[in-house]
């Protein structure tokens, strides 16, 4: 790792770095600026298709740029391979963690904030009632795309450009931030808490693989509930 640090080129690094936050935060600022709920249903649905399409393409477009131009892969370090059983044990671990951290976030945003209704969310909910498919969709795209970028791309880079401490906080606080356009304070502070706990665990285990699946699955169960359970959206 020392070596590769002395030695790699940090411009094509930088830029890669710019460019990608310039796409995801110009689509939080437009979605923020151009709510869902003055859309039709059938406009809803195809716009929140867009939008997932978008990221995919975002996503392909970061696999050859790192290849290309930056002359490796979008992950850049070797991943490492566990037991089912490793696997099991993370997952109760993590999801422990995260429930738990996630209560106590919910409990002190609202203890900050008197806005905890989410419009945003409420146009989300009823998206996915009347789309169930969507949930699924929106889950494995989530779960794929963001571990790509903040994890597998962000994280690795300015670990590179700086140290580890500064790719998991950073990496961890950007993924937050892309979340402003939800609308609640919690939903900015669970990104950001779930990005840390993310960052730490790709830190020391190097799995992207593990990650993709349990964002995925964590989103799935998540939305869900909203959906269907009558879970409060903030």
């Amino acid at each position: 790792m020392e070596q590769d640090i002395q030695t790699i080129n940090k411009k094509p690094i930088i830029i890669g770095i710019a460019g990608l936050l310039l796409f995801l935060f110009a689509y939080t600022l437009i979605v923020y600026f151009n709510p869902m709920q003055h859309l039709d249903s059938a406009s809803m649905k195809w716009r929140w298709i867009g939008t997932r399409l978008f990221f995919w393409g975002l996503l392909a477009a970061l696999v050859l740029y790192s290849t290309k131009i930056e002359h490796r892969s979008i992950l850049g370090i070797p991943q490492k391979r566990y037991s089912w059983k490793f696997c099991v044990v993370a997952t109760i671990i993590m999801f422990v963690i995260i429930a738990t951290g996630s209560g106590i976030l919910s409990v002190l945003a609202k203890l900050v904030s008197k806005n905890q209704v989410s419009q945003q969310y409420a146009t989300m909910k009823s998206l996915f009632q009347q789309n169930p498919s969507l949930i699924l969709l929106t889950s494995v795209t989530a779960g794929v795309t963001e571990e790509y970028f903040f994890r597998g791309y962000l994280q690795h880079r300015l670990t590179l450009l700086s140290n580890k401490y500064v790719g998991i906080i950073v990496s961890a606080l950007l993924f937050g931030l892309l979340h402003y356009n939800y609308g609640t304070l919690m939903q900015i502070l669970f990104p950001f808490y779930l990005g840390i706990i993310f960052s730490l665990f790709y830190e020391k285990y190097r799995n992207i693989n593990f990650l993709i699946v349990f964002h995925s699955t964590w989103d799935l169960i998540a939305l869900y509930s909203i959906v269907h359970f009558k879970l409060p959206y903030h």
